[in-house]
């Protein structure tokens, strides 16, 4: 677990309505009881495929973790966006670790680590070939939750649930995980497993009101707007009805 920055007290917090782009991967919102004045937050949800050295050449997957960190703070403090709230799946140590310093103070952040690579796959010619998940947001992180939620039984990669207790806006807990991909009947089996760990957690944070921003990388295909299984498990963490033909597309905004 690396921390970008040393803890620092929470400050005041006001009600959010949040906004979210989604390059990849969805972004949930529970409810939570409204205060006296609302505050809009931003969102930005990337799983940032660093795979430089395992991919075709040119392919953004290929890029390598200072391109991905120039383009990460790009989106970010694009004009009519600014996110406060960021969360990575499938990045390289390096580039969380190239990208904090570049967003300077108030930002902070928290990343997990998957899996490591050898030197000649992912993450190649960089100080670490840790590759894995990452909450960042634009305040203090005062406090963090990262749990163990299962492996991948293709790979064998370590899937995690990763947390942060931020103050931006309000009081809320910012989330993120990278789920098993739904590739063998074996590995569906342990993604819908993964999905019913975080689904039992989030709502029961709901249920204390405890309100929770997930962005995450569920590898399940909400894209296709006809994959009812895939939609029938996400619906009952989001804020906002989906509905019977809803999909979710690469750029898209969503309000909730």
């Amino acid at each position: 677990m690396i921390k970008a920055q040393p803890w620092r007290p929470a400050v005041a917090a006001l009600s959010v309505l949040s906004q979210v782009i989604v390059l990849s991967g969805v972004f949930i919102l529970t409810a939570a009881p409204a205060a006296a004045a609302d505050t809009r937050l931003h969102d930005l949800q990337w799983n940032v495929c660093d795979q430089k050295g395992s991919v075709p050449p040119g392919s953004v997957c290929d890029w390598t973790p200072s391109q991905k960190a120039v383009e990460i703070e790009r989106l970010i403090e694009a004009a009519d966006w600014r996110a406060s709230i960021v969360t990575l799946q499938e990045t390289c140590q390096s580039t969380f670790n190239l990208l904090l310093p570049r967003l300077g103070f108030p930002w902070d952040g928290y990343f997990a680590t998957t899996v490591t690579f050898p030197d000649d796959t992912r993450c190649r010619n960089t100080t670490t070939r840790n590759w894995g998940i990452a909450v960042i947001v634009k305040g203090d992180i005062y406090g963090y939750d990262n749990r163990y939620i299962g492996n991948d039984p293709d790979d064998g990669e370590v899937r995690r649930f990763l947390c942060g207790d931020v103050s931006i806006g309000r009081g809320q807990r910012v989330c993120t995980t990278h789920l098993t991909p739904s590739i063998s009947t074996e590995a569906r089996a342990e993604n819908r497993t993964q999905f019913n760990t975080v689904r039992a957690q989030v709502n029961t944070w709901a249920v204390q009101n405890f309100a929770t921003s997930l962005g995450a990388d569920l590898n399940r295909d909400v894209r296709s707007c006809g994959s009812v299984d895939d939609l029938n498990i996400l619906e009952d963490i989001y804020e906002s009805d989906l509905g019977p033909s809803s999909c979710l597309h690469y750029g898209d905004r969503h309000y909730y």
